[in-house]
């Protein structure tokens, strides 16, 4: 009976050891879980300033088109009075 119970206590033993280790890798997977997170979500507004950033360049690039072609129209009507004078 002794040894049953000594058995049975050891048994206990590794059973509370064994959850402490399993709790203690949940909380380690869990720290893990919320800096993953944390990244992702730095990573997603690094990536939205970088579109907002995208757009905002590729408008003023889109303007300055819109005004060298205005000025390349501008000198081209102004040789052509010129000739014609």
């Amino acid at each position: 009976m002794e040894n049953k119970a000594n058995e049975l206590q050891k048994e206990l033993l590794e059973t509370k050891e064994m959850i402490s280790k399993l709790e203690l890798q949940k909380v380690e997977w869990e720290q893990e879980l919320y800096r993953l997170r944390f990244t992702l979500k730095q990573e997603n507004e690094n990536r939205a300033i970088a579109e907002m950033l995208y757009e905002k360049i590729q408008e003023q690039l889109t303007r300055k088109e819109e005004q060298y072609k205005k000025e390349v129209e501008m000198k081209q009507e102004l040789e052509l009075n010129l000739r014609a004078l």
